[in-house]
């Protein structure tokens, strides 16, 4: 007979938080009394929109029901059956009808999905995340003794019970403390099955109900992997589950994309889509300003952890550099830990952050490159400050980008690395040979182990001139080594710049030297045994009578996509791609779509 691994009361009582989450008691004395009812309360926010409340502490979850010309949309379903029928009754009576069509659950967990048998007719929807770790929490219940694993908890409840009133509210959500909890885990030890969603989906899915639309979005890892947002346009109703409360931190998770939660929340906390509620899973509703400092948090959080491990803080200097009551004492009303947990949220939160800021793998531990344009490392590359990614070198292991402080008055930034070691990629480290005098666009290109790299004037000199010149530098074990000035014809006594490299070592770049077209055109200069001995203006259709800038060209040459304003376009510099033909000649540009703005390949 094959026995299950058997998990310790310890390791259970350890990773309940992420499965049962609402731990959100502040503990304070208050004496014991006789089990007591939930007391629910409604609020109408709207003729089409109910809030109801549960209890006075923030163990008890909200809901949230909207009345469309279509039927009835219940969020949420409280954790057990008993309290399902009394949401039910509510929403019944208040809007004087029973069409239910559909229940959303924010996230799965426990309290918010004990209820959902009451509403049978409704079709159930959850994130693509929902059903998994729905059997996740089944398995491990199966795995352990729950009541024996929820002692600890009911003990620390019951001592301050014990101890005293400190208050009647105090006292109150204590006894209420105590119901949920003992309550829950007898339904956990007795087989409460919770209903996996009918519906499912991914990013976002928007529901069409005649005068009403409920639009869910799918927001990030964070307090689970299966947090979403309810928006309702019409009511100017804004529900965000267990994402953001009233008067708890929110909490990240090592697999958060931080410009993903930032940009879900955008169109509300810019003001592009008008709220006027804000309902979070527990407490009370929430108002914008609110929730806009609570995202801010977020990412001051990820920012400054992220570049301290960056810089080579170690952890503990980390959680004392971005303590709670020293960087963000703003937030200081806002509850940070779990009762019966010993963990501070906030230093959760830093070691998340540090543990999702080791980067393995290819592309820095990012997903590779596809056909939609995407934020490429948020919080790696992507900072507060200036920068710009050359790419990846030597089969993926060097990455080489540029970096300029955001409050420095000049445009001069340092060139970093990142290697990948033993599967790790090394911090970013500044290269000695331009520092902090480079002075004009940077680009790279591999030839073996060589990078280009464009100029103004002599390395290590200052200068406003507008000789701008092409130069390479190798990459040798011991480090760089010095630049060399590539000679004429590639440079000129004009602007050379901009320098791209095909495979074979064919160098494109662009100047207003002499002879050209018009203001700036692209040039071609081959490789002859790593020497550039001939230049070649690309002539028509790419270059015009005005100004073509900052070539790419495919490793094949089989493609180069270049700015230019002259060309039939959009505005200002538009990009174009045109495309080498068997003969040697090029096809008449294409403009790549509407963009009203200088665009820097």
């Amino acid at each position: 007979m094959i026995k299950k691994k058997k998990t310790s009361i310890v390791q259970i009582v350890w990773n309940l938080p992420f499965f049962l989450l609402p731990f959100l008691l502040p503990l304070t004395g208050a004496e014991s009394g006789p089990k007591q009812e939930i007391p629910f309360r409604a609020d109408k926010l709207s003729d089409r929109v109910l809030f109801i409340k549960s209890g006075q502490s923030a163990v008890m979850s909200n809901v949230t029901a909207v009345a469309t010309s279509q039927g009835l949309v219940v969020i949420d379903a409280h954790y057990k059956p008993e309290c399902g029928h009394k949401i039910r009754q509510i929403v019944e009576k208040t809007f004087g009808r029973k069409d239910f069509v559909y229940l959303i659950y924010t996230h799965a967990g426990v309290d918010h999905m004990g209820g959902a048998s009451v509403f049978p007719e409704a079709l159930l929807i959850g994130h693509d995340n929902c059903p998994m770790r729905i059997d996740a929490l089944r398995e491990q219940l199966q795995s352990v003794d729950i009541r024996e694993a929820m002692k600890p908890r009911l003990q620390s409840i019951q001592d301050q019970i014990d101890a005293g009133p400190a208050s009647p509210e105090a006292r109150i959500k204590l006894q209420e403390a105590m119901l949920y909890w003992s309550e829950l885990t007898e339904l956990m030890a007795t087989g409460l099955e919770h209903i996996k969603p009918a519906i499912t989906f991914d990013d976002s899915l928007t529901l069409h109900l005649g005068d009403v639309r409920v639009k869910l979005r799918y927001c990030t890892p964070g307090y689970s992997e299966s947090d979403i947002l309810i928006h309702v346009p019409e009511e100017k109703l804004l529900v965000v589950g267990d994402i953001f409360n009233k008067d708890r931190i929110p909490l990240i998770s090592e697999k958060t994309d931080i410009r993903r939660w930032i940009d879900v929340f955008k169109p509300f906390v810019e003001g592009e889509e008008d709220v006027d509620y804000i309902v979070g899973a527990h407490d009370e509703l929430m108002t914008l300003p609110e929730l806009n400092v609570q995202l801010d948090y977020l990412e001051d959080l990820w920012e400054g952890v992220t570049d301290a491990r960056r810089e080579g803080l170690t952890l503990e200097q980390a959680k004392a550099e971005f303590s709670f009551e020293k960087k963000f004492p703003q937030l200081s009303h806002l509850g940070k830990r779990w009762v019966s947990w010993p963990h501070d949220l906030h230093e959760r939160n830093i070691e998340k952050i540090w543990e999702a800021a080791e980067l393995s793998g290819p592309y820095l531990g990012q997903k590779p490159p596809g056909m939609t344009p995407e934020l490429f490392a948020p919080g790696i590359l992507p900072t507060k400050d200036n920068e710009a990614l050359y790419g990846f070198f030597n089969n993926a292991t060097l990455c080489l980008f540029d970096r300029t402080p955001v409050d420095l008055e000049e445009w001069t930034p340092a060139v970093y690395r990142m290697e990948l070691k033993a599967g790790k990629w090394t911090p970013p480290n500044a290269s000695p040979f331009l520092g902090k005098h480079w002075y004009h666009y940077y680009k790279t290109a591999p030839e073996g182990e060589q990078v280009y790299f464009a100029w103004r004037g002599s390395i290590g000199e200052k200068t406003s001139s507008t000789d701008v010149n092409i130069w390479r530098v190798r990459m040798a074990s011991e480090g760089w080594t010095e630049p060399n000035k590539l000679p004429p014809p590639v440079n000129s006594m004009d602007m050379d710049t901009y320098p791209k490299v095909t495979a074979d070592g064919t160098l494109y770049f662009f100047s207003n030297r002499e002879g050209g077209f018009g203001g700036h055109d692209i040039y071609r200069s081959p490789s002859t045994k790593g020497k550039h001995m001939t230049v070649e203006n690309l002539g028509k259709p790419i270059n015009t009578e005005n100004d073509e800038l900052d070539p790419f060209i495919a490793p094949d040459e089989s493609y180069l996509i270049f700015c230019s304003k002259t060309l039939e376009g959009f505005g200002g510099f538009d990009l174009y791609v045109s495309f080498h033909k068997s003969n040697g000649t090029w096809t008449d540009p294409v403009n790549m779509g509407e963009r009203d703005q200088y665009v820097c390949l």
